[in-house]
């Protein structure tokens, strides 16, 4: 049975932000120019090159369901996949936060990082968090203007083999997109970071290139449908996501609490 995340929100109580929320804009402002420097990003191009039209039309449709996550510490990357401003990334992106800071995509950051300012910057509450799977969900209420909607792929429709893409914060490069394929299925697989947390989920190796601050982004499918959660690689070529399906099987045990 497939449950809507939105319903997560008649669910889950949903506190109102900190008194403090100016000084938190300011300070995910700060962490983001710490982190991203003076790259600049563009624009897919509208036509032209010689690859197929599918990864253009893909970026232009998907991009602007992607955002920039930030926390005191470091940037991530989410998915909006509900209208009511519901968004998906991981559990060690938002670990011990209430509050983490989100930046849509926009045409004043297209100039350049130094046209980032906090009014970019819109609070986020944390609603539910899955440590073994590494999977967070937050809220952004008002939801900021352009942002677009990721469906969420159905569970069990990848395979070894096809095509996959992906939008991320690579080393801070906003909203890059790359493609790969599945190189294999993993179930119940098992992972430790740096900090010596364990998780444990069915997830997507995957030969499209990883960084640090991909984490949290969205793997696509070629029907712009979202079949997994991206959370890290070992080296640049050998990435990994969190399947679809976890986020399905996720979503019901919350409803069910």
């Amino acid at each position: 049975m497939r449950v809507a995340i939105a319903t997560v929100c008649a669910l889950l109580a949903i506190g109102t932000l900190p008194a403090s929320a100016e000084d938190l804009r300011d300070a995910f402002l700060d962490v983001a120019k710490r982190e991203l420097g003076n790259a600049r990003i563009a624009d897919a191009p509208s036509s032209g090159g010689t690859r197929s039209a599918l990864g253009p039309q893909l970026y232009r449709q998907v991009v602007d369901s992607v955002v920039l996550v930030v926390t005191k510490e470091a940037i991530g990357t989410g998915v909006v996949v509900s209208p009511k401003g519901h968004i998906l990334t991981n559990w060690h992106v938002a670990q011990g936060y209430e509050v983490v800071g989100v930046v849509p995509r926009n045409r004043e950051l297209l100039k350049g990082l130094t046209e980032l300012r906090k009014e970019h910057v819109s609070l986020a509450r944390v609603l539910a968090s899955d440590s073994r799977r590494d999977l967070a969900l937050i809220y952004v209420t008002p939801v900021p203007v352009g942002l677009k909607v990721a469906p969420l792929g159905k569970p069990g429709s990848v395979e070894v083999g096809q095509d996959v893409y992906s939008i991320g914060h690579p080393e801070g490069l906003l909203w890059s997109y790359a493609e790969g394929v599945v190189s294999q299925i993993r179930p119940d697989y098992q992972w430790v970071y740096a900090d010596g947390s364990t998780h444990q989920a069915t997830v997507l190796q995957i030969q499209t290139p990883m960084y640090p601050g991909n984490s949290g982004g969205a793997l696509f499918d070629g029907g712009r449908q979202v079949v997994g959660i991206l959370y890290g690689g070992k080296e640049a070529t050998l990435g990994f996501a969190i399947a679809v399906n976890e986020v399905y099987d996720w979503i019901q045990s919350l409803v069910r609490k």
